[in-house]
């Protein structure tokens, strides 16, 4: 998928350029934002994960401790 992105057609016209150019940018658009929700939805899965096995308590217990 990424690769085909890539291609551009050297004959292509300036009009042409533009456009490509901006549908490139809504697709990067597009990428940033489904990484935020990815990686969103894997920090609450991980909090989740570490909450019922009650990691992040102990890690606060042993930082406390530490000071």
């Amino acid at each position: 998928m990424a690769s085909a992105a890539a291609v551009i057609d050297p004959d292509c016209d300036e009009p042409a350029l533009i456009e490509r150019i901006a549908a490139l940018e809504r697709l990067k658009a597009a990428a940033s934002a489904g990484q935020a929700r990815a990686a969103a939805a894997l920090d609450a899965a991980r909090r989740l994960a570490e909450t019922a096995t009650g990691y992040r308590r102990r890690v606060a217990v042993v930082a406390w401790r530490r000071k």
